[in-house]
């Protein structure tokens, strides 16, 4: 491939700009007119309104009265119709959680179509940090319109040009008012020329022009945006000097998860990586894939799943570069972690395997807290201890054969790694680079505790026994996972180790002293930050009121207690944790001025398929408020807050979060209603069939069976077919991964799996059930469409003996067709399905009467 063309790196022809309201950022009095003067003289002479933010007044190159006289003489003349002066320290900005503050607070209050700001690769701190802030303050308020930065000091990378030749006069006059900044440097001499030089690829009647760089995305890191165009200019072509290092990608269904491991790739130090991903019949994430500009990229979709084994082996086939690495789509990776591990290989010619220290993620405590341990190949023919991402190994051990057996359903990397222990020994770094997350289809959690280990251990020794020699053997059985005690010889030896011990336990206890006091004072510093960061969500925080709005996360046991006493009942804090523990973050309550809690507004997070598009949709569960404080239903009552700061805080900078959905019952429905959260979305339809009774047979020739093992890989096959049967709908993902969350790990319900199958046992139909006391409930269904009708017509035969009188199901009215059999009962149930309102007109349009929602995608059962 040559490389690109000029015309793909710079514009060769001006842009118009946009109609709308326009917000500047300006660090500084006269950034905005050097930065962007002559595009703001057009936005006037077109009427166009203009808001200025001045972060600083300036005070470091100047009297700061002075500077702010000079610089309402020159908005004034530029038409600004508004200025927000952030009054932050001249060269002395900071991007924390303050200042970040003042920013948001404007991009609230004006509410821009357009935002100026400078650029990140200015030369001044300041003009940088105001980037930074920025593009910060954007992803957290959820912008969505246009996002440019502009050059001051220096040129950047611009892909929108602007034709200022008509008023380049104007904005020189209006440079020469800074005069208190004229006897620093001839600013409007340097400015004119930087307009002038801007022409150079334009049409000869462009005599000045500024430049900007229009964002085409601003959900990744702003370097990361910068940096796509940078790639530009090494396209097509190859150092041939440095190796390739293909990173290989297996993922199905969890896009994402996806994007954080494929961002982790792409702010890899290391720039010659070749992105190799294997999409293992789940959903499609070209579109994901295609986010991230990397140097060679290459996306294979395979029809059918072909298990971990074979997913890897198709990722080997896929890989062209020196060297490779695994990432599974839970999993990163640190910016340095390919960089140092190739340079280990490297400066290490007899070594073709290295791997460093990982770290275990996602919140889980458990033990190890880290994967560490030094080579020793006869530790390894006991078991794994190294992650498959931890490991970077050269291709040429691939060209002698070493492949995944595709026969393991796990320890396929265990089995790997003993394949090219044949050839090489590892080099172990100590470093930790990468992190390992234990999520509920990893292999460390409790789904996979669920499979038979000692069985594939076995199966792993089977295979390697007639490889392995006696000595290998001696070595595997002989080898030791901690240090042997000291051998103390005599008295004066055993005075010498104790003295040496009790030195060592006392560095211990030093050390753990200073890490919990540090733990502490983190745990402190991220209260702080999540609180500053709802507060900034809080659209009501200037009201005067008797409640405060806080992080639920630091108040479990208030929230508990709360829902005690609004519902009557103990909510066990094991059922709190499993519905909140993941998501604690997004949730926020209400407090009275003594710290206790009087109100909660939280959610579920649920993965869902909206019109065969992967979202993630937020399940408002448990709202409530204590009766004193519930007030008037109008105004800026604990509940109408919880929710505005609520909804402003998760969909703010985050446009993977689809739609909030629940199960109010019609009460509490009108009452969200009245404080206008509220519109209907659908209704919950009840339908119930007698058991005992004879219906009409559909379909003959279903076996249904009652069991308690379930297997992950027919429910993600059954998933995958009902997930493209209901690509017209909205429907909470339904693979294996959700099951064993919301039924197998369930801490308080026990339920019964039904498994229906047809004559060669082929699975039709898996339906999940809860016995209550005159009552079967059917809770959940991974089903093809055109199987729900014969298969709820199997389960009534099968539980016509069962004892039990009814099978009930609820079910969204707009899908109710769909079980609809001869003899069932049909009745309202008294349950709305709501959507915010927040949403805009052409969103609620679309998702009125399109959501697929059973009793199992409650939060309460």
């Amino acid at each position: 491939m040559s490389m690109l063309r000029e015309q793909s790196l710079v514009p060769f022809t001006t842009s118009d700009l946009p109609n709308g309201k326009f917000l500047i950022f300006a660090p500084h009095p006269d950034d905005e007119t050097f930065g962007c003067g002559g595009t703001i003289l057009k936005l006037r002479n077109a009427q166009q309104e203009v808001e200025i933010a001045l972060v600083s007044n300036g005070e470091q190159a100047g009297d700061p009265e002075t500077r702010i006289s000079e610089f309402r003489s020159v908005t004034s003349a530029l038409g600004v119709r508004k200025v927000y002066q952030l009054n932050q320290p001249d060269g002395g900005l900071e991007n924390n959680i303050n200042t970040l503050e003042s920013f948001i607070n404007v991009l609230i209050k004006s509410r821009p179509d357009m935002i100026f700001f400078p650029s990140p690769l200015e030369y001044h701190i300041d003009h940088r940090t105001t980037a930074y802030l920025v593009w910060e303050a954007l992803q957290s308020t959820g912008f969505s319109g246009k996002a440019f930065s502009y050059e001051i000091g220096n040129q950047s990378p611009a892909n929108y040009m602007v034709d200022i030749t008509a008023v380049m006069s104007d904005k020189v006059q209006l440079m020469q008012r800074y005069a208190s900044q004229l006897v620093f440097n001839d600013y409007p001499e340097k400015i004119y020329a930087l307009n002038r030089s801007r022409s150079y690829t334009l049409p000869p009647e462009v005599k000045f022009a500024e430049a900007f760089f229009l964002f085409e995305n601003i959900d990744v890191p702003i370097m990361l945006a910068m940096n796509r165009q940078f790639s530009l200019y090494g396209q097509g072509t190859n150092n041939v000097k440095m190796p390739w290092v293909s990173v290989l990608v297996r993922t199905k269904d969890r896009p994402y998860l996806l994007k954080n491991a494929l961002t982790s790739v792409m702010q890899q130090n290391y720039p010659y990586i070749e992105l190799v991903c294997v999409n293992d019949g789940g959903i499609n994430i070209d579109e994901i894939v295609h986010l991230f500009p990397f140097k060679k990229n290459i996306v294979h979709n395979n029809i059918r799943s072909k298990g971990r084994g074979g997913a890897a082996n198709d990722l080997l086939s896929l890989a062209t570069g020196d060297y490779l690495i695994f990432l599974d789509d839970d999993d990163t990776i640190d910016s340095d972690h390919i960089e140092n591990l190739l340079q280990i290989l490297l400066h290490n010619p007899s070594v073709e395997v290295a791997y460093s220290g990982v770290r275990i993620g996602n919140g889980v405590d458990i033990t190890p807290a880290e994967y560490n341990e030094p080579y020793d190949v006869a530790r390894l023919r006991r078991g794994n201890y190294i992650p498959i991402h931890a490991v970077l190994f050269s291709k040429t051990l691939i060209d002698k054969g070493c492949r995944f057996d595709e026969s393991l359903e796990i320890y396929e990397d265990w089995d790997f790694w003993l394949q090219l222990s044949q050839y090489t020994p590892f080099y172990h770094s100590y470093k930790i680079s990468a992190t390992y997350n234990i999520f509920g289809t990893s292999g460390a959690s409790n789904s996979a505790k669920r499979v038979n280990l000692r069985e594939w251990i076995g199966k792993i020794y089977e295979k390697w026994l007639p490889v392995w020699s006696g000595l290998q053997l001696l070595e595997t059985y002989e080898a030791i996972e901690h240090k042997s005690p000291p051998v103390i010889v005599n008295e004066a030896q055993s005075d010498k180790v104790a003295e040496q011990l009790l030195s060592e336990v006392q560095m211990l206890r030093d050390w753990l002293k200073q890490t919990q006091s540090s733990l502490a004072a983190q745990a402190e510093w991220g209260r702080d930050i999540l609180t500053r960061a709802l507060l900034s969500h809080d659209p009501f925080s200037n009201m005067q009121r008797n409640f405060f709005i806080r992080p639920a996360r630091y108040y479990t046991q208030g929230c508990i207690e709360c829902f005690k006493k609004v519902f009557g009942a103990d909510m066990p804090p094991s059922l709190w944790y499993w519905k909140y523990g993941q998501v604690e973050w997004r949730n926020v309550c209400a407090v009275d001025k003594d710290d206790n809690v009087i109100g909660f507004y939280g959610c579920v997070q649920r993965n869902i398929l909206a019109f065969g598009e992967p979202k993630i949709a937020l399940q408002p569960a448990d709202t409530m408020v204590v009766k004193e404080h519930r007030g008037r239903l109008r105004g800026y009552n604990s509940m109408f807050v919880m929710f505005q700061t609520w909804i402003n805080f998760n969909r703010s900078g985050n446009h993977d979060v689809f739609i909030t959905y629940g199960f109010p019952n019609i009460r509490h429905y009108l009452l969200g209603e009245k404080i206008n959260i509220y519109e209907k979305a659908d209704s919950i339809t009840q339908l119930r069939w007698r058991l005992g009774v004879q219906y009409e047979s559909i379909s003959e020739h279903l076996h249904v069976v009652i069991d308690h093992e379930v297997d992950p890989q027919e429910i993600d096959q059954l998933w995958h077919v009902m997930a493209h049967d209901f690509q017209e709908s909205i429907i909470v993902c339904r693979d294996f991964s959700y099951v064993n969350y919301r039924y197998l790990e369930h801490p308080v319900y026990r339920y019964k799996y039904v498994f229906i199958r047809s004559e060669d046992t082929s699975l039709l139909g898996f339906f999940v059930l809860k016995e209550e006391e005159k009552c079967i409930k059917l809770m959940d269904i991974v089903c093809a469409k055109k199987n729900i009708k014969n298969i709820l017509t199997a389960i009534c035969e099968h539980l016509a003996s069962s004892g039990f009188d009814f099978l009930d199901v609820w079910v969204t009215t707009s899908h109710k067709d769909l079980f609809l059999t001869p003899g069932v009962l049909e009745s309202s149930a008294d349950v709305i399905i709501p959507m915010d309102k927040k949403m805009d007109k052409r969103q609620i349009d679309r998702v009125e009467n399109r959501w697929f929602l059973l009793y199992g995608d409650t939060d309460f059962m």
